[in-house]
């Protein structure tokens, strides 16, 4: 195993860790990701909260129940990963609090501890419930950046249908007036 040190831990070489440095290939995808909108990047550390233990890679469930349990607001976005062929964003959601104040709650199963994340208006998961325990959502695919064919591979909505039974941390239904419904 190759293991080189990270933010926060480590990872294996052609394993996506969290940018070091605002390199040019997290200035060409943060443009390709968000062409005509102001582009506003920054570095988050992991915040646990204190009120709860929030599940990893669960960033919509965690931001609903800090919304919930404190008021504030969802900021939508991407975090971005690079390796040493490409660099791509996932979808990700931080939490706002009332005084302003963002903070990424959501920790992650590679146990990194800082994110570098681009806010991006346009995401949302969209949740509709179907009836009794089906639901739709919008899911968006991954942008990818790769090096070598320096060839950039734009994020796509895909319609997904499941089962509550698919879910393992959230009750939904519990969860309709929040904005994962809007």
């Amino acid at each position: 195993m190759n293991a080189f040190p990270s933010f926060g831990g480590g990872f294996r070489k052609n394993e996506p860790t969290t940018p070091s440095i605002m390199s040019n290939n997290v200035s060409v995808i943060t443009k390709k990701i968000n062409p005509k909108g102001e582009i506003k990047t920054t570095y988050f550390t992991y915040t646990k909260p204190t009120t709860f233990s929030p599940y990893e890679q669960e960033c919509y469930y965690n931001v609903a129940r800090m919304i919930r349990e404190q008021g504030g607001e969802a900021i939508y976005g991407w975090v971005l990963w690079e390796s040493d062929i490409m660099i791509e964003g996932e979808a990700h959601c931080l939490y706002k609090d009332l005084s302003g104040n963002v903070f990424d709650i959501t920790p992650r199963v590679s146990g990194e501890e800082k994110i570098l994340f681009i806010e991006d208006s346009r995401l949302n998961i969209s949740l509709k419930h179907i009836k009794e325990t089906r639901f739709s959502m919008i899911q968006h695919t991954n942008p990818q950046l790769i090096f070598s064919m320096n060839l950039f591979v734009e994020s796509k909505t895909v319609p997904l249908v499941f089962d509550q039974n698919e879910i393992r941390v959230i009750k939904l239904i519990d969860y309709k007036d929040s904005f994962l419904f809007q």
